[in-house]
């Protein structure tokens, strides 16, 4: 059964981490909360439940350029402090 209170982010394949579904570790931040002005935002990963991938861990380290672009990083495990660096992507939407 799919749980609306939790925050979930779908990776597709073109991060440096398993594609699927995860769920956002500890429910935070909202990425609607999410501004220009709040910087690099870390997100802790877990594989979701109804995927039966809990024991999958990721980080992604995400940073809105501006109200349409984001550069977005996936790191395998959870990573503490993590940086960009060459391998970061831009998403414009």
């Amino acid at each position: 059964m799919w749980n609306t209170e939790k925050i979930r982010i779908g990776v597709g394949g073109t991060l440096a981490i398993p594609a699927t579904l995860y769920q956002v570790y500890g429910n935070t931040p909202d990425p609607a909360d999410i501004s220009v002005e709040s910087g690099p935002i870390v997100y802790k990963l877990q594989g979701t439940e109804e995927f039966g991938e809990t024991s999958l861990k990721a980080t992604i380290l995400v940073e809105m350029i501006d109200n349409e672009t984001i550069k977005v990083e996936g790191f395998t495990g959870w990573v503490s402090n993590p940086t960009f660096t060459e391998n970061a992507k831009y998403y414009i939407r």
